[in-house]
């Protein structure tokens, strides 16, 4: 089984692959730009996933986990950079149907996946469990988004089983 972790960014975005329960692939895409120009950010975003899939992950994963961003906005945040943050998510998510059809796609808000934990925590939680050194936050996070549903995965796969067992038992 090959699950993505995808941390999207309006600058970097992380992406992480976890296959039979190691994680395999990790890498970041930059994105330069202007920050009040967002279109042309979202369609090289668009090309470095596409990149990514075939030069990098070069098989179709069977769940995707994409970190969507809050709905609610805080006082301390720009609603804008919210909304670019939001297109960011929402050109990856279009991307990775397009790319893989048969995967499962899903977005997570962060809460879902990490809970409070913060950005050191969480790369410090991966690196224990996956023995590996990312370059950045956004790695660590696609790589806790890939363990997410990892763990998710296994955990379908498992209840699947004993669905089936208990059906043959009767």
């Amino acid at each position: 089984m090959l699950v993505v972790g995808i941390d999207v960014a309006l600058v970097n975005t992380g992406v992480a692959a976890i296959e039979d329960g190691r994680a395999t692939k990790w890498c970041t895409i930059n994105v330069e730009g202007s920050p009040d120009d967002t279109g042309p950010r979202f369609v090289k975003l668009r090309e470095s996933l596409s990149l990514v899939a075939v030069r990098i992950l070069k098989k179709a994963p069977d769940l995707v986990v994409i970190e969507r961003p809050e709905h609610g906005i805080r006082d301390d945040r720009d609603a804008g950079n919210i909304m670019k943050l939001y297109g960011s998510f929402a050109v990856a998510y279009a991307e990775t149907v397009r790319l893989w059809p048969r995967a499962e796609i899903m977005g997570v808000e962060p809460m879902s996946w990490k809970g409070t934990l913060g950005k050191g925590m969480t790369a410090r939680l991966m690196q224990l469990r996956y023995k590996i050194d990312c370059a950045n936050d956004h790695e660590w996070d696609a790589v806790g988004l890939a363990d997410y549903g990892w763990e998710l995965a296994a955990a379908r796969a498992r209840a699947g089983k004993r669905n089936l067992d208990r059906a043959r038992s009767r």
